[in-house]
């Protein structure tokens, strides 16, 4: 699933991205917050990448590579990263047992003057780690510590001047983390009034924020942490105990973050001299947005880049450039594509006169007679011309590709290769290559059928949970015993996936994209990966909603709201339209993923 990022958020992975490859890296705390932000965003930590690089760098390792601080606004968000990623909860445990020996007798941590602040953050850091029995014990005091110093209003005064929103926030999300319920666990009422309710007097009448130490100014600060606190106190109230308001690692469909940079275009220095011709094709996935556009410049400094931008102005074509002059994204009625859309290896590559350049396009000086050819590529580690341009250690291995009518400049290359490799799908006999191996055909573009749905998602079943026992007949006139296609309609009729048309399955009937979604979503049922109701509102998005058919409604809302089905450009999800096969294995490998995670 793609993340398009919010601008602010976008501005947050440039400023990270940009400070995690400073010679000058950020500090412990920042880095574990960064850590922080960006997974509960849906950002995978461990892959940022910089602008315009192919390597990305990992968050985690950066932070396991600094010497720690055991101070309770360091080590507790330093534990906090940390367990947001499997393999590196480990080195946050190490940091768990290492804060333990300074806590104090009355159950304490004393940072920068401050006891019950310090406390309550430590406690928010050591939660993730309370299966261990001396991290548990370390808490239970702690908290027994937090019950001795509230205050009978409910309140506290953590650094001596009076009571504050703030500390009342830090120790409702403490409690919350610890399991400890702050409206009604008794040791933290007092004269009827609860560490909550201490909380909530600094709230303003109008609830549009909390006082720093009234309920009167509206104070950001204390507003923040005491945002924070009623998510956690939400949650507990609604069963969910404990509940750590820093706990992000449930999401686990994590996107790379990618710093974007510069999209402002730079003008060219106009060129001079006698004029030239040259000729501009552009091309995108599947169709060409300028085919032997031909223009003529003045020759002396004209380059590719020069070039190109005359010709996108020319023909409406807008274009985004980033570092100075590398055309990163272009939008062409309506259409946008660029860098990324498509994978990590994808985006935009151009050629002059059949041949890749090693140079950029401001650097290649164009001459009379050139064709420049700017085209998208989806994987450019798949393209004969760039990779020759790659030294051989760079170079990744080959994939193996199954089918001899697909290559890599078919969009959907990796899904066919991907769902043959898992055994989801097979191909077309086609005779034999030069060496008399066997070859087979995809057919990306031929209608995917009833038949053939239901037997690749039987692949599937048997890919995810073994092979499954034979079903019964199920009587359709129109599929005989023995067929390619037979145990597939058994099964999906017997475990209720499919149901047919009366006394016939419709074999060769097309799948629409609203069936389609019906299927898997009934599958997917099946096998306990859909919990609740889905939300329909999902659908909102899409500008032809109220063409999908009632019963398919749910299926394509879950559907959308999990990542594994978007719409088919301008804003439609087509329901009614038909899937090729190429489409759905773009749509199974992505489920298969989703389902074997």
């Amino acid at each position: 699933r793609k993340v398009m990022p919010t601008k602010p958020m976008q501005a947050f992975i440039d400023d990270t991205a940009a400070k995690v490859t400073a010679e000058q890296l950020p500090g412990e705390s920042d880095l574990a917050k960064m850590i922080l932000a960006l997974q509960a965003q849906g950002y995978d930590p461990a892959k940022v990448y910089p602008v315009d690089s192919s390597k990305a760098v990992d968050l985690f390792s950066l932070l396991k590579g600094m010497e720690h601080s055991k101070d309770s606004w360091t080590a507790a968000y330093t534990m906090a990263a940390f367990a947001q990623n499997a393999d590196a909860k480990e080195t946050g445990k190490a940091i768990a047992l290492s804060v333990l020996a300074d806590q104090a007798a009355d159950g304490s941590w004393n940072s920068w003057g401050s006891t019950v602040d310090a406390t309550a953050n430590m406690i928010a850091g050591l939660a993730f780690h309370a299966d261990d029995a001396e991290v548990k014990a370390a808490i239970d005091k702690a908290v027994e510590y937090l019950a001795a110093q509230q205050k009978e209003d409910g309140t506290y005064d953590s650094w001596g001047y009076g009571a504050d929103a703030n500390t009342a926030a830090i120790v409702v999300i403490g409690l919350c983390a610890a399991g400890v319920d702050p409206a009604e666990d008794a040791r933290f009422v007092k004269n009827g009034v609860s560490a909550l309710d201490g909380l909530k007097m600094f709230a303003l009448a109008d609830n549009s924020g909390f006082g720093y130490q009234d309920n009167q100014t509206k104070n950001a600060s204390a507003t923040e942490q005491g945002f924070r606190a009623l998510i956690a106190v939400a949650n507990v109230l609604a069963g969910t105990n404990p509940y750590n308001v820093y706990d992000f690692s449930g999401n686990s469909s994590l996107e790379p973050a990618r710093a974007s940079g510069s999209s402002e275009p730079v003008t060219p220095a106009d060129p001079t001299g006698d004029n030239i011709s040259v000729t501009v094709t552009v091309k995108a996935k599947d169709s060409y947005w300028l085919d032997g556009y031909r223009t003529t410049v003045p020759g002396d400094g004209a380059t590719a880049y020069y070039v190109l931008t005359k010709a996108f102005d020319a023909n409406s074509i807008e274009y985004k450039v980033k570092n100075v002059n590398y055309i990163y994204e272009l939008t062409y009625k309506g259409t946008s594509l660029g860098e990324f859309d498509d994978g990590p290896n994808s985006g935009w590559l151009y050629k002059v006169n059949s041949t890749l350049p090693t140079v950029g396009t401001s650097e290649y000086a164009v001459k009379n007679g050139d064709t420049v050819t700017f085209y998208y590529t989806e994987d450019w580690t798949k393209d004969s011309s760039a990779m020759a341009n790659v030294p051989k250690e760079e170079v990744p291995a080959a994939e193996q590709q199954y089918f001899c009518d697909v290559d890599d400049s078919d969009w959907y290359d990796d899904y066919a290769n991907k769902a043959a490799e898992e055994g989801l799908f097979a191909g077309y006999a086609a005779g034999t290559d030069a060496d008399g191996n066997p070859q087979y055909e995809f057919r990306g573009s031929e209608t995917m059928t009833h038949a053939m749905f239901v037997t690749v998602l039987r692949a599937m079943e048997s890919k995810l949970n073994g092979a499954p026992a034979a079903a019964a007949d199920a009587g359709f006139s129109d599929v005989e015993d023995g067929v390619w296609y037979d145990a597939g309609v058994n099964w999906a009729v017997a475990n209720g996936i499919a149901a047919g048309k009366g006394e016939v399955f419709g074999v060769d009937d097309p799948v629409t994209r609203e069936q389609m979604a019906v299927f898997f979503y009934l599958y997917a049922s099946k096998i306990g990966k859909v919990a609740g109701e889905p939300d329909l509102s999902k659908l909102d998005a899409f500008s032809d909603a109220d063409k999908i058919a009632p019963y398919a409604k749910e299926a394509m809302a879950w559907l959308v709201g999990e990542g594994l089905m978007a719409g088919r450009g301008n804003g439609r999800i087509a329901p009614a339209e038909n899937s090729t096969r190429s489409e759905v294995a773009v749509f199974l490998v992505n489920c298969f993923e989703y389902l074997n995670k």
